[in-house]
């Protein structure tokens, strides 16, 4: 797998745990065939390449396994580090309603913060118990080559909006620079019952500094489109199957507006 220079394959890294998901589902598997047997299909998420302060380019890929791959942009084999950020849906004893859907579907937006990358990652859970939200993370050198290290997460892992929150497919990050308060990040959730909000976070901080009700639930999987100051959202309305059937949807749009 590491002298492969245009293909990377998932994998452990030397010293993991086998995957452990509830229920013993992958006792005895490979980390492929536990992907296999959950559809945990890597392909549902795409990397965001980018830069680390040393001028080296990497791949960042969340799999829906709760962890997050990075990979020499260049010769794709070669695995610096598999960051375990979520634990499996229905972990700490919560019920999960889609075991196959994992945790993070997505691709990860870079934010420019002080002239360095970080890399924001929103993550969702299918059952009640376990925190989720956006995370930002430093792609920082090491002696060791290049790390992720997780800076901050929005909402906060203590507070009952994480758990309240993020609770199916979420959207993509868009950031938006702002020439006073710096680079802000924008996210719909689209919530279970019609009560979609939009967050707007900041990238430095994961300071969550507005949420705003969006009319409708938002859409899962869309990135917010940015025009300057503005964002634009795509709403659908009908609950989960929203955007599967047919029905109502719209557009929004956000103005960032300075207090």
């Amino acid at each position: 797998m590491e002298s492969c220079r245009n293909l990377f394959i998932p994998r452990l890294a030397p010293g993991d745990p086998p995957l452990a998901p509830p229920a013993g589902r992958c006792n005895g598997l490979s980390l492929l065939e536990c992907y296999a047997a959950l559809d945990l299909d890597l392909g549902a998420s795409t990397p965001a390449i980018a830069t680390t302060p040393s001028g080296r380019e990497v791949a960042i890929l969340p799999a829906k396994d709760g962890a997050i791959y990075l990979f020499d942009a260049k010769h794709m084999g070669t695995l610096h580090q598999r960051f375990r950020l979520r634990e499996f849906c229905g972990s700490n004893n919560g019920m999960c309603t889609a075991n196959w859907a994992g945790t993070m579907v997505t691709q990860p937006a870079i934010a420019m913060v002080d002239g360095a990358p970080v890399a924001i990652v929103p993550t969702f859970y299918f059952d009640r118990t376990n925190a989720a939200g956006v995370v930002g993370f430093d792609l920082v050198d090491d002696p060791d080559g290049p790390r992720l290290r997780e800076r901050w997460s929005a909402p906060a892992r203590d507070t009952d909006e994480a758990v309240e929150r993020f609770r199916e497919h979420t959207g993509r990050a868009a950031v938006v620079d702002d020439d006073m308060y710096g680079p802000q990040v924008v996210i719909a959730d689209p919530g279970e019952d019609d009560d979609g909000r939009v967050y707007l976070i900041d990238a430095s901080t994961g300071a969550i500094r507005d949420r705003g009700a969006l009319d409708g639930g938002g859409r899962k999987y869309i990135r917010p489109a940015v025009l300057g100051q503005r964002v634009f959202v795509t709403s659908c309305t009908g609950g989960p199957d929203r955007g599967m059937l047919p029905g109502l949807s719209h557009l929004e749009g956000w103005d960032l507006v300075r207090r």
